[in-house]
């Protein structure tokens, strides 16, 4: 995790958290749904982070061969475990649950966030789409943290 996000978990540290939920554009990026479910298999590995940050970097190379690549510079610990999850499919039914639930809060395109607080089992609060700067962040996040102070 890099740039923006990773400056506001430094910030702010316990006072937030940061959940990921994949938002796959298959229409867009043939590749997408797959890479994610990649990342994922990374994750059961304890490696979302570096694997999701050489997608992003990498973003129209996400072949096979490229995927398994990404495993290996991501230090994924188990080459052969990370290539059965990829090919088996194993995330497929948490990748289809996020897009579902993307789709449920009215995002369309990605990067999106939802900035706000825990209200029984759901996260209410105010959707960031597009690229945003730092100070857009700090703006939603120091308003719910305020208004969890009162």
């Amino acid at each position: 995790m890099r740039g923006t996000l990773a400056k506001l978990v430094k910030k702010y540290g316990a006072k937030i958290h940061l959940v990921y939920r994949h938002l796959p554009l298959a229409d867009i990026h043939a590749g997408a749904v797959g890479a994610a479910e990649a990342s994922e298999c990374a994750a059961a590995q304890g490696k979302f982070w570096p694997y999701h940050d050489l997608l992003f970097e990498n973003a129209y190379s996400v072949d096979a061969r490229s995927l398994q690549r990404y495993a290996r510079r991501a230090a994924v610990p188990d080459l052969g475990r990370f290539q059965k999850c990829v090919s088996t499919r194993q995330p497929r039914a948490l990748i289809t649950a996020d897009l579902a639930s993307a789709r449920e809060l009215g995002f369309r395109g990605t990067p999106s966030f939802l900035i706000g607080r825990r209200v029984g089992g759901m996260i209410v609060g105010e959707p960031l789409t597009g690229a945003q700067s730092q100070a857009a962040f700090e703006a939603v996040i120091e308003r719910y943290l305020r208004a969890e102070s009162r």
